[in-house]
């Protein structure tokens, strides 16, 4: 009869559910997660923990007592993101109220030169992000704030993202997997080449609710949001002086993807929208980092040549600054020398098709304002 009861407490996962608080009972968060059972609570007193978290595979609630201003998980120094979150199918961590900072990413997936997910990067899983502001955290790659790949499909809820920094998704960077985001807010996030808020890349579907971005930036497109092979759905939004060097301060939508956009609103003349549903169109190029080479060609053409592409209408100033090694231009085949060989291995990288004809250079405007 006993054991009956206790098979029913167990397999109900509430009445043997604990509360773990910290540092009151253990004394890092880490350690924390490390002794936690699946539906136990870990509440964590206000403070700043200089710590990078481990989570995998785990479903409970970690959530601060007091708040994000005044609980802080600081990674600065320790080379890593400041909460890494790995899962699968439906694993369900839920994190909630936290400031994290000082998160420089993971190096593991492209090595110390490209890092990912400064503040947050999830791999797998369904996590809940609820009132978490991610703060001054940078990355050379992709995700300053956070990146989500691996087929995951996190929420995030009233978060704010600022000053976080990286190559591609100054703010958000998901890649292949899905991701929604409910009344978050992104200020003065930056992206060294596009999407200076959020980048959806690689078959990604992302949609973005009562949100606002202020004060973006990217040096290329998108200086809000970067759409690229995926779908996105952008509801009552409001985009406020962001900013991009190319085109669409709020908005870009390249090759092959599809933002839907319902009730947004446009409160400065940089916030514009640019792009549509392109999908008849060749695939554009993009950088190929080839070991200290990089070189502008199609994906099919950098994977057959072994190396690794940055994305279409990716150039390679970005790519050498973030993600290859220092280049040696001309010796491609490491003989010493730059000749007819060298020539002809990158004519064979480039592809069958022509170069474009120069562009005839315009006629200066001659006009000038009266004296």
């Amino acid at each position: 009869m006993w054991t009956s009861i206790l098979t029913l407490i167990a397999a109900s996962g509430t009445v043997l559910a604990s509360t773990i608080r910290v540092p009151a009972d253990q004394p890092t968060i880490q350690a924390a997660i490390d002794l936690a059972s699946k539906g136990d609570r870990i509440v964590v007193s206000p403070g700043v923990y200089q710590e990078a978290i481990q989570i995998e595979h785990r479903e409970f609630v970690l959530e601060s007592e007091a708040g994000p201003a005044r609980t802080l998980i600081d990674a600065s120094g320790l080379s890593r993101p400041v909460i890494t979150c790995i899962g699968s199918g439906d694993d369900r961590v839920v994190i909630r109220g936290f400031r994290l900072t000082g998160g420089s990413g993971d190096a593991t997936r492209y090595g110390d030169a490209a890092t990912i997910g400064g503040g947050l990067l999830v791999r797998g899983g369904s996590p809940v992000i609820e009132n978490c502001r991610f703060v001054g955290n940078m990355v050379t790659y992709e995700g300053g704030g956070a990146w989500v790949g691996g087929e995951a499909s996190p929420r995030f809820v009233r978060c704010n993202f600022t000053s976080d920094r990286a190559e591609r998704g100054g703010g958000v960077m998901v890649e292949d997997s899905e991701a929604t985001f409910v009344d978050c807010r992104f200020t003065s996030c930056i992206a060294v080449f596009a999407g200076g808020g959020v980048v959806a890349d690689s078959g990604s579907h992302v949609a973005i609710l009562d949100s606002t971005f202020e004060a973006c930036s990217a040096a290329h497109n998108g200086g809000a949001i970067y759409v690229y092979q995926s779908v996105a759905r952008i509801e009552r939004c409001v985009f406020t002086r962001n900013t991009a060097g190319f085109s669409g301060g709020a908005i870009y939508q390249g090759y092959n993807a599809k933002a839907t956009q319902v009730d947004l609103e446009f409160r400065t003349l940089g916030d514009s929208v640019v792009g549509q549903w392109y999908s008849d169109l060749a695939q554009p190029k993009g950088a190929c980092c080839i070991d200290t080479l990089c070189i502008e060609v199609t994906a099919e053409a950098c994977v057959e040549a072994g190396g690794r592409w940055s994305g279409g209408e990716t150039d390679c100033i970005a790519a050498l600054a973030a993600a290859c090694p220092v280049a040696r231009p001309g010796d491609l085949n490491r003989d010493e020398t730059v000749d007819i060989r060298d020539v002809a291995i990158l004519m064979s990288l480039w592809g069958d098709d022509p170069p474009p004809p120069a562009a005839t250079p315009a006629k200066a405007n001659t006009a000038r304002d009266p004296k």
